[in-house]
């Protein structure tokens, strides 16, 4: 496994900062689909170059809902994890 910094703004690494700063809900499903993916890793079912590619199809899926309450955040944690 080799890895190396970041190159320019096309990272999802870049994406997933900008997806915090947009607040709302998003942070809460960066989150959910992040410990999805990492355990998918873990067994076996999608390879380590995978994680990005499941997060990224959860932050796409979601409708981001600003000024969230602590059940719509919540909601959004669960709806993610049954992707």
């Amino acid at each position: 496994m080799t890895f190396s910094g970041l190159t320019g703004t096309n990272s999802a690494a870049w994406d997933w900062l900008r997806c915090l700063a947009v607040g709302g809900t998003a942070p809460a499903v960066l989150n959910a689909a992040n410990e999805v993916a990492v355990n998918s890793f873990l067994n076996h079912k999608i390879t380590f170059d995978r994680i990005p590619t499941v997060i990224e199809r959860a932050l796409t899926l979601h409708k981001t809902r600003p000024n969230p309450e602590i059940q719509d955040i919540l909601e959004a944690d669960q709806q993610t994890v049954i992707l």
